[in-house]
């Protein structure tokens, strides 16, 4: 394999790194959003993670506090918005302009929203479209495209943070000899 293919696939692990990244982050704001919101609703502000875990927990979930069934809907939730996220990064290329990278982005917020609502993905969470007002869930998922689209600036960061760790300026090509600051 020829250096600049191990390059590429560098790059594009450290792109799926930061879709990682980004997704989970994007899974967070949307955590907060939705928990920070139900009280509004008249509900407690674990009822989201609780019906993200009704495909585990079942009906259960409307009796059951903060707890077990909140925890599992929390990382069910980072999964999925993980998961999305590394697949939105390794498939958008990197020549994609900015402004399509960010409208591709907030498409596929939305196209999670529409998948979840209308297809037969319930069975890991059925009850939380059912239960959970529209408005939100798509204001959420807006915010989960607003995530991804920092998947870029996620990814200049952790090639930063890589190269520096290698002994390697922002150019990508290692430094002869020790630091300057250590040189007598």
């Amino acid at each position: 394999m020829n250096p600049e293919g191990m390059h590429g696939n560098r790059r594009r692990v450290l792109h799926i790194l930061a879709g990682l990244e980004s997704g989970v982050l994007g899974g967070v704001a949307m955590l907060v959003w939705l928990m920070a919101t139900s009280p509004l609703h008249q509900q407690p502000w674990w009822a989201f993670p609780n019906l993200m875990a009704s495909g585990i927990f079942g009906e259960a979930v409307f009796r059951l506090g903060f707890g077990a069934a909140s925890c599992s809907g929390i990382a069910l939730l980072l999964f999925m918005a993980g998961l999305l996220g590394s697949i939105f990064a390794l498939v958008v290329p990197e020549s994609v302009s900015s402004f399509r990278f960010v409208l591709l982005a907030f498409v596929t917020g939305l196209a999670w929203y529409y998948a979840t609502a209308s297809l037969d993905v319930n069975r890991w969470a059925p009850l939380a479209p059912l239960y959970t007002p529209k408005p939100l869930l798509y204001s959420a998922h807006l915010i989960y495209g607003c995530s991804l689209a920092l998947e870029r600036r996620h990814f200049r960061s952790i090639l930063g943070r890589f190269r520096a760790a290698a002994g390697c300026p922002l150019g990508g090509e290692p430094v002869e000899g020790p630091p300057a600051s250590i040189q007598p």
